[in-house]
């Protein structure tokens, strides 16, 4: 019986012990319980090591876990030499959950089966090795001479180009310090990697470990720098391991069949990338180089030797294969027995109960951290949260029984034996209603998510006709896989998804093999649908992989000619710059009509064609300059050639170079004679200028240079079109491109010029930037990243897009009548009147009052109301033109907003809608109501109100309508009482100018609360107050938007900024108790163009922490101006300040521009948090934006939290802040500071 008083798992896992007196000894973990481990150790302990051991000090257990590096605490319980007994003294639920995964990973991995080596004696086995290493040394040692050059050389620029003096030093000491110990690097480098053999964990760990903080609430974590030192080592490793991957993968085979270690382990790699950033990064660690410095140094080792390692991995495949070793190893196969065999390992797990979790027998409560929601869950809630909103479990997958599964079985064999009608997307369901009705109400989301997917995949225009409806077949087998596994597609390797996608890139009409893979694809397709195994999709996989290889290999070679194509222009272009560089140089001002003619038919010719073969730095270019030189000089008063040759050298050179270019005109012989006499008689022939031809690259930059010092919105796009690069997509309305995808392969070196191609490299299209400019501006180019992606992620992405956008659908639009809600007809509304100026467009906007209604709801029920509501929606919606917005904007009332003047038919057609209305009884039973209403309207053409004003005024005088007997249509004009009283807002704008002069702005401050298991600090937004002449406290609402209107809401933002850095930098001990201030940026301030160089100026001013500044913009701003939005934020996240979307959920476009905004919290609209306990449509809009932000990585606000069953709502949904009178009202910013000690010492 086990006594233990924690059950013990077996393990197998690469660790690393240390202490902080400078102790470290490699090891392998046997075993492992929620208590401790058991780790072996590679080298056995001496004496003194293990006496200070036995003295009972913290030791740090470090290893490998999928979420990084982790460092547990721990003691020794017991030792021998070799074999230690370590219990764990602070363990948290998180690091133990690392280790049982890690162990699980490493078991999997060691478990897997190996192809069956050839025989292979230990001598050949170990001669091979040898050579191996052997080869590895003389690479590194090659390689890293260059990397250590160009290393420095980057190190220097980057220091050149630091703001302060400060960051330039620490680059420059970088650079000095890499330079003194590059003999050391180099060397302890060559010795790890010879080592790797004999001590992997060594090579594993030590390396990459980051330093660990020794705080006792956050033991799991590593200090920042540290963090991001080991994440430069990782991503350097996983660039090269994904670009080499069918090569290590082979030469790992071969490491682990031919030199296998005790215990199952896998052989270590020293070849891997992994090894060699390792081994640098042990080698370069103790110089403890800015994080900056590292940056540059690991880009450095990517470009120069990470990413030339093919040839070595080439040979030394051929090397070990030659000796023996696997010689007939075929990487692909071998990877598709590994997934079978995940794949049925997780099968087999799936129906065994679960062992026990170590991760939950641990004492700590620490919440897991937040995982990211994949693509298929987040579809999956957020079509449930349109059905259910508020029910939790709403998005667990239905329970399918096994006859439903067999009848959709025996429906797809019936699809491919018989030749039915093709399947298309709408019949889908009705196939399933009569064979699988059970179906149709459990599993109703799976089934719309398969056509939704089938429907974004088939009707590309790129996809054959003829292969659509095959595509489309598929759908049944898709279904029941998805069925009986939920996640499939959300597993990047599944053979589904894999197949899927291979099917959609072989079905590409642009293929240049559309016969041959038609053919494939539709066998594939009947393949899958007739065999009923769950593997179906595997089983075509293998030849549709090749198929797509073979694409590949056509598209790279397409790809490699049209960029040749484009060097070689360049080169040429580039040739006769120098051509003309050169002459300009040494011809003189008047030059005799010979050398001209030499130059003209013959000379130029000669110097392109040697620039172009040997180079400006070879003999012969300098002997072609020296001969037009001399020739000049025949003329020349002074000449300007060093040592110059006698005149028959001259001509000889002449005649040497004339014979190495065709002689088309046959002018060269005469060209000799003209050539021989001017040597003898200078003076024989008229002279004159030399006219240098207009270069294309002379054109290009006249034209660039105009179009920069144009209109500001063509500098605009011309700065966008500079920051374009290769490997973009777009979509491109030009030329080839008829609104069609089109990739960036080529930039000229000067970036001037851009090549597209399409993805076969079939059709190209070169543009110059001033084109590029202006094809961004009107739209004949968009960005389109999502083309780059595969085509299922691509129907993932608009699932979850067009899901989405139904959802706010739902909650912009009245669900009763199918009006737009008084919150989106307000938000359109405002949109129009900040445009209607600048459009020179009138608008009509009327508002409808439906009188005595509560009459009918009282006497005949809440049900005739809601019909009577119906029927006036429908009478007014026939009777309005297809531009024009209607809202219910009350319980009882409408408005609606026409692009036309009152007087040109806005009028009129509110006079006819009033007659319409009216002009029918409403019956309920036996009772008959007679309609009245009240009918106003305004019409405007300015921003000088805002939305709400409009409305507020027309809702006064329908009021007024009311008193007044309702019989006529209201119109609201100007010396009206109403909007008499809307133009005391202008004279805010004297209050707002006295306001920034005599500092009557006042800065308060509202906590946004971390909830549970959110370890970050709480920050604070910044709000405004406005103070009267006599110190007391104005609406805020109308100072902004006044000055909004009137454009003085840059100022505005400045005087914030400015007293918030001056704040932090008189309190800069106090910035470590709290995670910084939230500031609000207005749209005026992200347009204006010397916004960003007011805020480094005032950073440079004000050097406090950046990471403390969070800027907050709302999701309005963000739409209407939305790449100079994502410049904005991405130059300020470059310093190191954070970014806030505000008011986030408002838009139905909300999740595109969060995906493309680079912000790192998205703030929930009040407006859903405010009823979230009440209003199930808003609680659902609220978790679904959650589930978004979480699957973007962005941390999620809500504000608006004002008691207790709010915070607990917003608590459920994952929310990770809460901001609100829940937590207190905002207290002043001078007041701040107070606070934060008082919290302190009560603390």
């Amino acid at each position: 019986m086990e006594k233990r008083q924690h059950q013990r798992h077996i393990a197998n896992l690469e660790a690393l012990l240390k202490n902080s007196q400078g102790f470290k000894s490699a090891g392998c973990i046997k075993d492992y319980s929620s208590g401790g481990v058991l780790l072996e150790l590679n080298l056995p302990l001496t004496p003194a090591e293990q006496r200070a051991l036995a003295s009972g000090s913290e030791l740090q257990l470090l290893f490998f876990a999928a979420q990084g590096p982790q460092a547990i605490p721990v003691v020794v319980a017991h030792q021998s030499r070799q074999l230690l007994g370590l219990r764990f003294t602070q363990a948290t639920r998180n690091q133990l959950a690392c280790l049982a995964t890690a162990a699980q990973t490493q078991e999997q991995h060691t478990s897997a089966a190996l192809p069956a080596a050839t025989q292979v004696s230990t001598a050949d086995a170990e001669a091979a090795l040898a050579s191996a290493l052997a080869t590895l040394h003389d690479f590194m040692d090659d390689h890293l001479t260059h990397f250590f050059e160009l290393a420095d050389n980057a190190l220097l620029t980057a220091a050149e180009q630091q703001r302060t003096q400060t960051e330039q030093q620490l680059l420059f000491d970088a650079m000095l310090q890499l330079r003194a110990q590059q003999s050391p690097i180099r060397q302890q480098v060559l010795d790890t990697l010879g080592k790797a053999m004999e001590q992997p964990a060594a090579l594993a760990i030590i390396s990459a470990q980051p330093r660990v903080s020794t705080n006792a609430q956050s033991l799991s974590l590593v200090g920042k720098e540290a963090f991001e030192d080991w994440l430069l080592v990782r991503v350097a490793i996983s660039r090269a391991e994904l670009q080499w991957r069918d090569d290590l993968i082979a030469l790992q085979v071969r490491l682990d069949a031919g030199y296998s270690l005790r215990h199952g382990r896998h052989c270590p790699n020293p070849f891997a990338p992994s090894a060699i950033c390792h081994a640098l990064h042990a080698a370069i660690t103790p110089l403890q180089l800015p994080h900056e410095a590292l940056r540059i140094i690991y880009e450095c080792l990517q470009a120069h030797l990470l990413s030339r390692l093919q040839p070595l991995y080439k040979q030394l495949n051929q090397g070990f294969a030659g000796a023996g070793l696997l010689p007939d190893l075929d990487p692909t196969q071998y990877l598709a027995d590994q997934a079978l065999r995940e794949q049925r390992q997780t099968s087999d797990r799936a129906t065994t109960p679960p062992a026990e979790d170590t991760a939950t027998s641990a004492g700590d409560s620490e919440r897991p951290q937040q995982a990211v929601v994949p693509q298929l869950q987040l579809i999956n809630r957020l079509q449930q949260s349109r059905r259910s909103p508020h029910d939790p479990q709403a998005s667990e997958p239905p329970q399918v029984n096994a006859s439903t599964l067999d009848n959709l079985l025996k429906l797809q064999q019936q699809l491919a034996q018989t030749q039915s009608p093709q399947l298309n997307e709408q019949d889908l369901h009705s196939l399933i209603q009569q064979h699988a009705p059970e179906l149709s109400g459990n599993s109703a989301d799976t089934i719309e998510l398969v056509e939704e997917l089938f429907t974004n995949l088939t009707h590309n225009q790129h996809i054959q006709p003829e292969l659509q409806a095959q595509l489309r077949k598929l759908q049944l087998p898709v279904l029941r896989q998805l069925l009986s596994d939920p996640a499939l597609l959300d597993q990047a390797q599944h053979p589904l998804r894999k197949t899927i996608n291979h099917l959609a890139v072989l079905a590409d009409s642009q293929s240049m093999n559309a016969e041959q893979n038609r053919t494939a694809v539709t066998q594939a397709v009947q393949s899958i649908l007739g065999n009923p195994e769950a593997d179906s999709f595997r089983t075509v996989d293998t030849a549709l992989e090749r198929l797509v290889h073979r694409e590949q290999r056509l598209t790279e070679r397409n790809l490699g000619r049209l960029r040749d194509r484009c060097e070689g222009q360049q080169r040429l272009q580039q040739a006769n710059q120098a051509i003309e560089s050169a002459l300009l140089a040494v011809l003189p001002s008047a030059a005799p009509q010979p050398l001209l003619d030499l130059l003209e038919y013959g000379w130029k010719a000669l110097m392109r064609l040697t620039w172009l073969r040997e180079g400006a730095e070879s003999p012969a270019w300098s002997m072609c300059i020296k001969a037009a030189s001399q020739l000049g000089d025949s003329v020349r008063e002074t000449p300007l050639t060093e040592q110059p040759l006698a005149a028959k050298d001259v001509l000889k050179l002449v005649r040497i170079g004339l014979s190495k270019v065709p002689d088309e005109l046959g002018r060269h012989a005469h060209l000799l004679e003209d050539i021989a006499l001017l040597l003898n008689e200078p003076d024989a022939f008229p002279r004159s200028r030399y006219q240098a031809p207009i270069l294309d690259s002379e054109l290009r930059a006249a034209r660039l240079q105009a179009l920069a010092e144009g209109a500001t919105d063509q500098r605009h796009w011309l700065q966008r079109a500079r920051k374009l690069k290769p490997g973009q997509w777009f979509e491109v309305n030009r030329g080839p491109f008829q609104h069609q995808p089109a990739q960036i392969i080529w930039q000229s070196a000067d970036m001037t010029r851009l090549l597209l191609a399409n993805r076969q490299g079939t059709r190209s299209l070169t543009l110059e930037l001033d084109e590029i400019a202006q094809m961004l501006c009107d739209g004949r180019m968009t960005s389109r990243p999502e083309f780059s992606q595969q085509p299922v992620e691509q129907g993932l992405d608009a699932l979850v897009q067009k899901v989405y956008a139904r959802l706010a659908l739902d909650a912009s639009q009245d669900p009763l009548t199918n009006l737009l809600t008084r919150r989106e007809f307000i938000q359109r509304l405002e949109k129009v009147v900040n445009t209607c100026a600048s459009l020179g467009q009138e608008y009509t906007l009327t508002f409808i009052n439906l009188l005595q209604f509560k009459l009918i709801n009282n006497s005949c029920g809440y049900a005739a109301g809601d019909r009577l509501l119906r029927e006036l929606s429908e009478r007014i919606r026939s009777m309005l033109p297809t531009d024009a917005l209607a809202g219910r904007v009350g319980a009882d009332q409408f408005a609606l907003l026409l692009p036309v003047s009152p007087d040109d038919g806005g009028l009129a057609l509110a006079q006819a809608l009033k007659q319409a209305l009216e002009a029918e009884r409403f019956q309920h039973g036996d009772d008959r109501f007679v309609i009245n209403t009240a009918v106003t309207l305004l019409g405007f053409n300015n921003p000088s109100h805002s939305a709400m004003e409009l409305l507020r005024s027309l809702e006064t005088s329908a009021g007024l309508a009311k008193q007044g007997g309702r019989t006529k249509v209201q119109r609201v004009r100007p010396g009206d009482e109403q909007l008499e009283a809307l133009d005391e807002v202008m004279q805010w704008m004297t209050r707002i100018n006295r306001a920034l002069d005599a500092d009557q702005l006042q800065l308060i401050c509202q906590r946004i609360q971390p909830l549970t298991g959110n370890t970050q600090l709480p920050h604070f937004e910044i709000l405004l107050r406005v103070l009267d002449e006599h110190g007391q406290a104005m609406p805020p609402a109308a100072f902004i938007e006044v000055a909004e209107t009137y454009h003085r809401m840059n100022a505005v933002d400045r005087w914030v900024i400015e007293h918030v850095l001056e704040w932090m930098l008189c309190n800069e001990g106090l910035l470590a108790r709290f995670g910084g201030f939230s500031i609000n940026l207005s749209g005026h301030s992200l347009n204006d163009d010397s916004f960003l160089e007011f805020l480094f100026s005032a950073l440079s001013r004000y050097p406090v922490p950046r990471d403390k500044l969070i800027f907050e913009i709302t999701e309005t701003t963000a739409v209407a101006n939305l790449e100079e939005a994502a410049d904005f934020i991405n130059e300020l996240r470059g310093i190191g300040c954070r970014f806030s979307l505000d008011d986030f959920g408002a838009g139905q476009s909300s999740y595109t521009y969060l995906k493309r905004l680079p912000v790192d919290y998205l703030k929930i609209d009040g407006a859903f948090i405010r009823d979230i306990t009440r209003n199930p449509v808003d609680y659902a809009l609220a978790r679904s934006i959650t589930e978004m932000g979480h699957h973007l990585n962005k941390r999620v606000i809500a504000e608006y939290v004002a008691n207790s069953a709010t915070l607990q709502a917003v608590t459920d949904i994952g929310v990770d802040y809460a901001q609100g009178y829940h937590y207190g009202l905002p207290l002043k910013l001078d007041d701040l500071a107070q606070a934060l000690q008082s919290t302190t010492r009560n603390a």
